[in-house]
């Protein structure tokens, strides 16, 4: 050790100083963020952090402890050694590198944050005695052992607390700005407090041997400035790409974890794989199916997942997958199996669907568990079998609308083949016509079931009517498996009923007809009777002194008969046939009937019908007359109105007759028996059949208010006057 009275007295620069002090606050602001970067990338990523970080911290510290040297004062003129002064560059990258290995690992124990604060205050102290030892200068350099001893101990000292304080504040959501800038004025504070004890530690003395100075090279104003410069910039360089890097690697982050959100809420098992086939990520769905748990999973190849005939043959389909990625069903037309862990197996569906992320692309597998819907198809496909001997036609469909069980009676009918309808959407093949829209029909059928008449068309192009029945097929939790539809073939019924109809039109002509026949008669034959025996007894009547009281009584009681009942014969005459109907038309013959029909029933009718209706075809004019004739009987009979109201429209090719009452309305039991077609008045019948003849349609409404009947007949626009 050199004696005190011989050495050199030194003195320090203090802006040197000051700016030493200021770079170790920065190196430590970038140890923070490349810490953080380092802990976030992965694979090759983090080894370029790694590497990138260790160059920048270590440029930073070393720049710090020479700043720090060249604040150091001397009287006789100090040169560096520069390969030794790079061999110490080269101790601050390493022992940097070292330190940021530690804190960026998943976990650090404190044996593990010992051993990195060690090496790094080991290879800060290393870098600082050799950057001592590649001074050149007329002097002999010795050191105090307890400074030197101090210094190291610091090192570590220091080392260990930033390492410590680098692992805690390395996570994006704990380390925030003003955390960062206070650890980082802290360390940059106690960093060159190792190094001024080790400058402090150090005594020189003159001497008379010469130097080596091969390699040695001279320090100036400019060189301080452009290390200092090259510091700054490269630790900026580092802090502005850690801070870009972060802001990017956060937004992704964050849809990461809303991805891995939406997977935990997904119903369906939820499998995220890597390119090597490395199960990633997995939801809760994914153990409840498999019965693994979730640590079992991640990391595991996906065929654990599946049976093992399958494993061998899915690898190579996996590996077309990521050569060609995209979103699809997988195995489409194939049966799926999926393997418990306790080795049962049961089938799925499963779709796939490419994602780049950070770590590449991955490929999520949404995995769904169909044995119950199995299940069901197949006791569906066995009960439709015992319906194979069945008349009607019976499908079977999925909830793709897709046939999957096609009867023999439907191919009997249709003309279409099991093998050719499976598989078809039923009324494309059939190419339905539906009385309302699809939409409504398919609302009732979730809601139920639905029936009615629809028209298809067979193969050989002949389009059938046919009575259908829909009812939709649940599991035991409500959920729609498809639909069951049966279709009875009605062509023969409807000839029927069209034969029916005609004969029915027929009738009802005739009926008509026999109407006027016996109104004619009626008038004709026994009116004039009846008006003859009238004039034949009024002489008698006026000889009344010639005959006796008694017979002059009975030819005036008989008169007043003849009187009467010819009155009747007219009243009926018109109510079977008025003959202002064909002579006159529908206005004038309505109303005199009203005028009879009030008087009869002594309920007030309010007729309203433009003066100008005209004439209508014969059969209208009378269907309306009956029509209006059945429903005032209606209202004479059941409503117990006082009043009605009749109204009469004529519109662009329909007629509109509307007879309204103001009575009790008709029974709800009663209208439901009329909707559903049964217990029908002959009345009522009787207008809904001359309505159908003519193309028309009858609404019948009733309630506490009374009931209205709005019966809408067509007729062509060219029909305004004359009968026919």
């Amino acid at each position: 050790m050199i004696d005190g009275a011989k050495s050199m007295i030194d003195s320090y620069d203090y802006n040197l100083v000051a700016l030493s002090v200021l770079i170790a606050i920065f190196a430590s602001y970038a140890a923070l963020e490349l810490a953080a970067r380092t802990t976030a990338a992965a694979k090759r990523i983090r080894l370029l952090w790694l590497s990138g970080g260790a160059i920048a911290m270590g440029l930073g510290i070393w720049s710090m402890h020479y700043i720090g040297m060249l604040a150091f004062k001397l009287p006789v003129p100090v040169l560096y050694d520069w390969p030794t002064v790079l061999l110490s560059l080269i101790a601050a990258i390493v022992a940097s590198g070292v330190a940021l290995f530690v804190v960026s690992r998943k976990q650090m124990g404190w044996s593990q944050a010992l051993a990195g604060g060690a090496i790094m205050g080991g290879g800060i102290a290393t870098m600082h005695y050799t950057g001592m030892a590649a001074m050149r200068l007329p002097a002999m350099c010795s050191y105090d052992p307890w400074l030197l001893a101090l210094s190291v101990f610091l090192a570590i000292v220091i080392s260990l607390a930033a390492v410590w304080l680098t692992f805690r504040l390395r996570e994006e959501r704990s380390a925030s700005f003003l955390w960062k800038t206070g650890t980082a004025i802290v360390m940059g504070a106690a960093i060159p407090i190792m190094h001024y004890t080790g400058m402090a530690a150090a005594r020189f003395a003159p001497s008379s041997i010469p130097p080596q100075m091969t390699h040695a090279v001279s320090t100036s104003t400019l060189g301080i400035t452009g290390v200092s410069a090259v510091t700054l910039l490269v630790l900026s360089v580092a802090v502005l790409t850690s801070s870009f890097d972060r802001r990017f690697s956060l937004g992704k982050l964050e849809a990461e974890n809303r991805f891995r959100g939406l997977l935990e809420a997904a119903p369906d098992a939820m499998v995220v794989v890597d390119r090597h086939g490395k199960i990633v990520l997995v939801n809760a769905q994914t153990e409840k199916l498999f019965g693994y748990e979730r640590g079992e999973l991640l990391g595991q190849e996906i065929e654990i997942l599946m049976p093992a005939r399958f494993r061998g043959m899915h690898v190579g389909h996996r590996g077309g997958f990521f050569s060609e990625p995209r979103a699809r069903a997988m195995g489409a037309g194939l049966e799926l199996f999926g393997m418990h862990k306790n080795g049962r197996e049961f089938p799925v569906e499963i779709s796939l669907s490419p994602l780049q992320t950070r770590d590449g692309l991955v490929v999520t597998s949404a995995i769904r568990d169909i044995s119950e819907r199995r299940a069901m198809e197949e006791d569906l496909r066995a009960k439709a079998e015992a319906l194979d001997a069945a008349s009607d036609a019976i499908w079977v469909a999925g909830v793709d609308e897709r046939i999957t069980y096609w009867n023999r009676s439907a191919e009997r009918i249709y003309g279409w083949k099991k093998s050719e309808a499976i598989g078809k959407i039923p009324h494309d093949l059939l190419r339905t016509e539906f009385p309302v829209p699809f939409e409504e029909i398919a609302k009732r059928r979730t809601e139920g079931g639905w029936q009615g008449e629809l028209v298809h068309t067979k193969r050989d192009g002949t389009r059938i009517p046919v009575a259908s029945r829909w009812t939709t097929l649940e599991d035991h939790n409500g959920r729609p498996l498809g639909w069951l539809e049966i279709n009875t073939d009605i062509t023969e019924r409807k000839r029927f009923e069209e034969g029916m109809r005609a004969l029915s039109g027929q009738l009802l002509h005739m009926q008509d007809e026999e109407r006027r026949r016996i109104a004619r008669e009626l008038h004709d034959s026994a009116g004039q009777t009846l008006a003859a025996l009238s004039m034949n007894l009024k002489p008698l009547e006026s000889e009344n002194g010639r005959i006796g009281p008694v017979a002059a009584k009975a030819i005036k009681e008989s008169l007043s008969l003849i009187s009467g009942l010819s009155g009747e014969l007219r009243t009926i005459s018109h109510l079977l046939h008025p003959p202002l109907l064909d002579e006159v038309g529908l206005t004038s013959a309505l109303r005199l009937y009203l005028e009879g029909f009030a008087e009869r029933s002594n309920i007030k009718v309010n007729l309203e019908i433009p003066e100008d209706f005209g004439r209508l075809p014969s059969d209208l004019e009378t269907a309306i007359f009956r029509i209006v004739q059945e429903c005032l009987t209606n209202v004479h009979r059941h409503s117990g109105s006082p009043v009605a109201k009749i109204r009469i429209t004529r519109r662009v090719a329909q007629i509109l007759v509307e007879v309204a009452d103001r009575g009790k309305g008709i029974p709800p039991e009663k209208q439901k028996a009329m909707e559903s077609g049964a217990k029908l008045g002959v009345g009522i019948r009787g207008m809904g059949e001359r309505v159908r003849q003519l193309g028309g349609n009858l609404n019948i409404t009733s309630g506490a208010q009374g009931t209205v009947i709005v019966v809408k007949l067509p007729v062509a626009s060219s029909s305004s006057v004359g009968a026919t």
